[in-house]
């Protein structure tokens, strides 16, 4: 029996472009703050958040939280593996 066997391909064409693209994981004792603009699910139980100039992964767990924070000034935290979020004063 002679079976042929399609190449396969399990990473998309642009696949190094989309990689450059996603912001490191907030490191586990890490926090930053500022404005909170734009979250957008990643997928992998992950989510992008933009705080002021800057992004990272976080748990998806905080979506609800910070979309509802959009506008205000927060902080996002990863410490001893937990992650929280605050409203910090202006």
């Amino acid at each position: 029996m002679n079976a042929e066997c399609a190449s396969i391909n399990a990473f998309p064409a642009n696949h190094a472009e989309i990689a450059a693209e996603q912001p490191e994981i907030l490191p586990n004792n890490h926090s930053y703050w500022g404005i909170m603009g734009e979250v957008e699910p990643v997928g992998d139980g992950l989510i992008r958040a933009r705080v002021s100039h800057m992004e990272y992964l976080v748990d998806e767990a905080l979506l609800p939280q910070l979309t509802s924070l959009r506008g205000k000034s927060v902080i996002i935290g990863h410490v001893a593996g937990l992650w929280r979020v605050g409203v910090t004063s202006q």
